[in-house]
């Protein structure tokens, strides 16, 4: 098989799939529940590693306010993460501002 023949095919692939997604793709940005909640389902996915599974819900929530907390932005240097040997991972938590 020549190789431009699976690149085409690949395309064509790609094509389909990117026309089914959009035709069943639903926008629940402007219920904020459901938005809340998908995005809270994918950072449950993303999360799903054995350091995390007793704890994925609460990394969750956290990641997800987290970014709702950028109100739009992109720019995620925003969201700093400090690390305190020591501990339980369970204690992590979000904190509102901090001034060093």
């Amino acid at each position: 098989m020549h190789p431009q023949t699976i690149i085409a095919g690949w395309r064509l692939a790609r094509d389909a799939a990117r026309n089914r997604l959009s035709k069943i793709a639903r926008d629940n940005s402007s219920d904020q529940d459901r938005f809340k909640n998908d995005l809270t389902n994918i950072a449950k996915t993303t999360l799903s590693s054995k350091l995390l599974t007793q704890d994925k819900q609460h990394f969750a929530d956290l990641a997800v306010e987290a970014v709702l907390r950028l109100k739009g932005s992109t720019n995620l240097s925003y969201i700093q993460v400090i690390k305190k040997l020591g501990g339980s991972i369970k204690e992590s938590f979000l904190c509102d501002g901090l001034i060093l």
